[in-house]
């Protein structure tokens, strides 16, 4: 599980991470909050398909997934949608900003996505909090079952100032960039 700020590169590292596992055998599923943000983790896994030499062969390859094999070797991106997701399965599941999935779809996804995942597999929650009220913000505090790693833009030679300018609004820059879960207690 993951706590992290925006703008470090988190994505990439995913779209890269599940490309190459997709390559040597292995089912990826990434679950973004919305359709853009699923395509935008599928252009990028493109992106780095396209720079690959000696390409394995793809059977299929879409804006929403890439397959090497239909039974093992690919990565899907889909939106949050429980109804969507199911039916696969799959070695490692990415919730990509997990606490921005609203509405009671987050305790859904975790419904419909638990059958889907091998006795092995990888479950990787990645967000940057909104507030208190979701289940990010419950596994982060509560569940002991995750490892945890907070990942805040200053390990990453973000400078601040620039950070700042880019989210004026104390309150917004504590949740963007501070991995702060309340936002109404940063005065």
């Amino acid at each position: 599980m993951t706590n992290k700020s925006r703008q470090i590169g988190f994505t990439i590292f995913m779209a890269a991470y599940s490309l190459y596992h997709a390559v040597l055998g292995k089912n990826v599923m990434i679950v973004s909050p919305s359709e853009r943000q699923s395509m935008h983790v599928m252009e990028m896994v493109m992106a780095f398909w396209n720079t690959l030499p000696g390409k394995p062969p793809v059977e299929e390859m879409t804006k929403k997934n890439i397959i090497f094999n239909k039974l093992n070797g690919w990565v899907r991106s889909f939106p949050n949608s429980p109804n969507t997701v199911r039916g696969f399965t799959t070695h490692i599941l990415f919730k990509d900003e997990f606490a921005h999935f609203l509405n009671g779809t987050d305790r859904a996804i975790e419904e419909a996505l638990g059958p889907s995942m091998t006795d092995d597999a990888e479950e990787w929650v990645v967000s940057t909090p909104f507030g208190e009220n979701n289940r990010y913000y419950e596994i982060w505090n509560k569940d002991t079952r995750y490892d945890k790693h907070l990942i805040n833009f200053r390990e990453c030679d973000k400078d601040e100032k620039t950070m700042r300018d880019k989210c004026p609004d104390p309150l917004a820059f504590e949740q963007e960039y501070e991995n702060t879960f309340d936002r109404k207690s940063v005065v």
